[in-house]
């Protein structure tokens, strides 16, 4: 083979790897937004925006901070919402941090997280406070903390004074669907107390 062969071949093998290596799948990296201490405003916007994208999304809340629901964001399945709805991939890492519904006499009661049904929600060192969900409009009301229709992770995390008729802390279920059908909650190393439930 002769030097101007060589060449060529050496052209095009070169070619065919840089083809290869931008047509190779990519890892999809999760988007990060951090949300500044106590900023509800803040952490709604995070979810909106994370429920406006196809990928993943993970939200860093400020190291030791509270951030405290005084109203309900939206009415969602059996109960309304302190938070948007969960309709993609979030995860949560708390730091430490709590969000809670605030409990001033003047303030309309709810819980904390809806999770629909194309939705995941992983919840990461954050405890959950306070959420009371007394939605008697369509029978009797379900989750205090959590209304969970998709898939939900919790890892070193507290549940504590959350209340509603039927799972006080997290209610989990498809609607129409028998709940032994579905396995879509996984609870690691984390704590619950003080969640009382009517039913």
């Amino acid at each position: 083979m002769n030097a101007r062969w060589k060449l060529t071949l050496t052209i095009n093998l070169a070619l065919v790897l840089v083809v290869a290596f931008f047509l190779a799948p990519r890892p999809v990296r999760a988007a990060t937004i951090v949300v500044p201490c106590g900023d509800v405003a803040a952490l709604v916007a995070a979810l909106n925006t994370a429920n406006s994208t196809s990928e993943a999304t993970v939200i860093e809340l400020a190291a030791g901070c509270a951030y405290t629901l005084t109203v309900p964001n939206n009415t969602g399945y059996k109960g309304n919402n302190g938070l948007p709805q969960i309709g993609t991939d979030v995860t949560i890492n708390g730091h430490g941090s709590t969000i809670q519904c605030s409990t001033a006499p003047e303030t309309r009661q709810f819980r904390i997280f809806q999770v629909n049904d194309w939705g995941k929600l992983s919840l990461n060192d954050v405890t959950l406070l306070n959420g009371y969900n007394d939605d008697m409009s369509y029978g009797i009301e379900k989750g205090g903390a959590i209304a969970n229709f998709g898939q939900l992770v919790v890892m070193n995390s507290t549940f504590s004074n959350n209340h509603a008729g039927c799972g006080s802390a997290i209610f989990t279920d498809i609607p129409g669907v028998p709940l032994s059908t579905t396995a879509r909650v996984t609870v690691t190393n984390s704590t619950f107390s003080n969640n009382p439930a009517d039913g």
